[in-house]
């Protein structure tokens, strides 16, 4: 452990807005509580007044202001830190501490930065650095070139060929990258970037629309030791924003061996950066073999790694806490409440599958356009737990804003055109279009061709429908009861297909002892366990405190 830092300046994640909820201010609260168990004082600077890490931190520790390098700066300057950390503030804290050290004021003050190094620090925001240290690393890289005019602009675009994707460099507030199908997309978009990035520049790249979306969220330490926590698998295809995108995990189209590909990428890459703590990689998987891509290196916590910590029950943020000081994987033991002596270099198991439905604003914004694309536009999300894709699709769905009466949407007002339009150019109600899809009789590789979604995804939609007919034409029998159940289909659903009240359906689920078991989910998926009882721990990480029960399962 370094046994130097004794006071450490947090940058905060700021109020909740597109591009993050409380994920950040949850990872904040863990991380104070981890340095106040190693005796470190924590400063916190955050725009956010509401923010629960306040209440982590003395009110003489407690900047409510804006996060910019001039406040950093006046903060640093009169309580001497010996470390800043950025990884809980998201880009925003990320480009203030870039600043802080172009401007010398970090090495002026002898301040650390924990967790990203330095150099990284300057090539992370940066897509056209990102590129040489992935070729460096021997990483195929999407072709691309920085541009500083429209001009310049307008010519790469033409020599690299539409569509392509445009991307500020370091830019101030957390971005997407913008698909352009033409030069005059492609105009606008530059205009935007330059005014958003710090260096007035953008990257132009090449399009990899229709590549399948995957992400690694890893830890490492300072002594190069690493673990891979989990995998998330972007149902939709690259072109549609990750956060607007259905989203699972663990990843269930992989092969073993692209599996091991990446992972071994994000591990080189961590390496090459010398990060420690959490790092979250995005990668773009082609369909030819060896046909991948890194697209971003995200080393702190975001909307990945929060939905990672749920899914595995992996403290992700108290964990990268003790790494930030230096401490090994091997030396951070996981907290009480997992009821078992392990430390931290494990690698959890999933026995389960956590589906993540996205939440739009569409019915208060009514005039907005509800296309997805590389813009994200989401401002929520519901997640789903079960033993089966199907069970957690249904579960995520039915929390969802598409299935407020218990009962599984349908969009048969769609004309045949409607439907064809919506499948290539999707809105926000993508699941249900999909689902009617199947339900007139298209076949799932003809489906996986319009929208480059894997065909693994379009046989479980299928089954669901499967499900649905068969308690449809079996009425008040034991056996629909049970696979609809198994499958995730509630009793307000069943009883709606029956036609009949939800007290009955349970009453014909007591009486023939189909009855419903609460499991907990803890990062060795019971395997480590002392007793066979089963853990409940936090699946939501923005709490102090487990939820009251967990989630629901039919025996």
């Amino acid at each position: 452990m370094d046994n130097e830092i004794q006071k450490v300046l947090i940058i905060g994640g700021g109020p909740t807005e597109i591009g993050h909820e409380t994920e950040l201010d949850a990872a904040c609260v863990q991380v104070i509580q981890a340095f106040k168990k190693q005796g470190i004082r924590s400063l916190l600077i955050d725009n956010n007044p509401f923010s629960v890490a306040l209440e982590d931190v003395q009110p003489t520790n407690m900047f409510i202001q804006a996060v910019t390098a001039n406040n950093v700066q006046r903060i640093i300057e009169r309580e001497q830190p010996d470390a800043i950390l950025a990884s809980v503030g998201g880009v925003t804290a990320i480009s203030v501490v870039q600043e802080l050290q172009e401007n010398g004021v970090l090495a002026d003050n002898d301040v650390k930065t924990l967790g990203i190094p330095a150099d990284a620090l300057m090539d992370i925001n940066n897509p056209d650095r990102l590129n040489d240290v992935m070729r460096h690393v021997g990483v195929p890289v999407i072709a691309s070139e920085t541009v500083g005019t429209l001009d310049e602009a307008i010519n790469v675009a033409a020599k690299i060929g539409y569509p392509v994707i445009v991307k500020p460099i370091a830019p101030r507030i957390d971005t997407n990258r913008m698909l352009c199908e033409n030069e005059q997309d492609m105009i606008s978009a530059v205009s935007r970037g330059f005014s958003w990035s710090r260096f007035k520049q953008c990257v132009i790249e090449q399009s990899i629309v229709g590549y399948k979306e995957i992400e690694l969220v890893s830890m490492r330490d300072a002594m190069g030791t690493q673990v891979l926590i989990a995998g998330l698998e972007n149902i939709d295809p690259i072109g549609i924003h990750s956060g607007d995108s259905m989203v699972v995990t663990p990843t269930l189209t992989l092969s073993n061996e692209e599996y091991e590909t990446l992972r071994d990428t994000a591990f080189a890459i961590n390496n090459q950066f010398q990060f420690t703590g959490v790092v979250h990689t995005h990668f773009a998987l082609g369909s030819s073999e060896d046909s991948y891509y890194v697209t971003k290196v995200t080393p702190y916590n975001d909307r990945g790694t929060s939905l990672v910590a749920c899914a595995t029950g992996y403290p992700i943020a108290y964990v990268a806490a003790n790494l930030y000081l230096n401490q090994k994987l091997t030396d951070v033991h996981l907290p009480e409440i997992y009821h078992f002596k392990q430390t931290a270099l494990l690698e959890p198991s999933l026995d389960h599958v956590v589906v993540r439905i996205p939440l739009w604003p569409f019915e208060d914004v009514k005039n907005a356009d509800q296309h997805l694309s590389t813009v994200m536009k989401s401002v929520g999300s519901t997640i789903g737990v079960g033993r089966s894709t199907e069970e957690a699709i249904l579960k995520a769905l039915r929390s969802s804003q598409f299935s407020p009466q218990d009962e599984l949407p349908s969009m048969s007002d769609l004309t045949d055109s409607q439907l064809i339009s919506q499948l290539i150019h999707p809105l926000s109600s993508r699941i249900l279009v999909l689902i009617e899809a199947l339900r007139r009789g298209y076949q799932v590789d003809e489906l996986s061709e319009l929208t480059k979604i894997d065909p693994f995804y379009f046989v479980k939609l299928r089954h669901i429908l499967e499900i649905e007919e068969q308690i449809k034409t079996h009425p008040m029998a034991v056996d629909a009861l049970h696979e609809g159940r198994y499958y995730g289909f509630g009793d307000g659903m069943i009883a709606r297909i029956w036609h009949t009240d939800i007290e009955t359906v349970r009453r014909l689920g007591q009486d023939n002892h189909i009855s419903p078991t609460y499991k907990g989910i803890e990062p060795s998926a019971g395997e480590l366990l002392n007793s066979p009882t089963a853990i409940t721990v936090p699946l939501n990480w923005k709490t102090k405190v487990s939820r009251s029960r967990p989630k629901p399962c039919w025996s």
